[in-house]
């Protein structure tokens, strides 16, 4: 009994072997070897995604930056594109999980069945990656065009919209907050003092600054949702603005923001900004600050010395 014990025991560690091997699909994912896509980053210059309705969107680099040609031109997020270039190239190829063609249908990886479709170019060089269905948290199957192995990447689907405002760069309308020396939306005006914005003639009322900064903050930071095109449309009635903002900087120069309502979404708004060329939409919320704060809220309700004499 006692010599059987060695060979039982190399048994059952074949068996859990076998089922950890059955259940992990027979293959090994990528994580191990060389990598999967070969590709320096930093000479993509060119990137075209398609979804499984043949919807794209094209992203391009000029001059170092990246831009959406067919979407006015407009700057795209820079960061993301890098981040999710990186991904694609930390991919390595292990064993694939599956090689035939009724598996790429399977799995959505064919050439003309798929979840989303990259085309990454570099100058003459073209990669093409087909991902398909979810095979966990964040990863997908995918396939190389011209192959017919089919791997697990680490990469979603999801991060690879079609919708051209998806991949807006964040900072489009952005401003330094220090630059900024004087802030006024419609008949409420905002100047900087050394320890933060106060409201102009507000008398002997004191100003609540956090009520300040955060209009600045909220101006300042502002992100738009989509980009309109560059055409000025007179249903956007932008001539007689629901707000107006103005930004004077310390240079002298200014900069002026006018709001309309969106008559197509109710919950946006229409955003031109004088500098800029495009036609901007905004989210309600974004604003809502802006649009709804009044003088009375920009000053502290304490009662002044006077007043305080008179009770006495």
């Amino acid at each position: 009994m006692k010599r059987l014990l060695p060979l039982l025991t190399a048994i059952l560690v074949v068996q859990v072997v076998l089922v950890i091997y059955c259940y992990s699909g027979g293959r090994q994912e990528t994580g191990v070897g060389e990598p999967l896509v070969s590709l320096n980053t930093a000479t993509v210059d060119h990137i075209t995604i398609m979804d499984g309705d043949k919807k794209q969107v094209v992203l391009e680099k000029r001059k170092g930056k990246w831009i959406l040609p067919d979407h006015s031109e407009v700057a795209a997020d820079g960061s993301r594109i890098s981040g999710l270039l990186e991904k694609i190239v930390t991919i390595k190829a292990g064993w694939p999980v599956a090689t035939t063609s009724s598996a790429a249908l399977r799995f959505h990886v064919a050439d003309e069945q798929f979840k989303v479709k990259l085309v990454l170019q570099e100058k003459e060089k073209k990669t093409t990656i087909f991902l398909g269905d979810s095979a966990g948290a964040r990863s997908a199957y995918l396939r190389l065009e011209g192959s017919n192995d089919i791997f697990r990447g680490n990469l979603a689907t999801y991060d690879f919209p079609v919708d051209p405002d998806k991949w807006l760069d964040p900072s489009l309308v952005k401003l330094d907050k220090k630059e900024i020396v004087e802030l006024q939306i419609n008949e409420l005006t905002l100047v900087r003092e050394k320890d933060g914005f106060v409201l102009k003639d507000a008398g002997q009322g004191k100003t609540k600054k956090s009520v300040a900064a955060n209009l600045v903050s909220t101006l300042a930071e502002l992100k738009v949702d989509g980009v309109l095109g560059r055409k000025n449309d007179p249903s956007y009635k932008l001539d007689n603005p629901a707000l107006l903002v103005t930004v004077k900087k310390k240079d002298g120069s200014t900069v002026e923001y006018r709001f309309a309502k969106d008559k197509k979404k109710k919950t946006d708004y229409i955003l031109k900004r004088s500098d800029r060329k495009e036609y901007f939409r905004v989210a309600l919320w974004r604003i809502n600050s802006l649009l709804d704060t009044k003088r009375d809220d920009l000053l502290d309700k304490e009662k002044s010395g006077p007043a305080e004499k008179e009770k006495e």
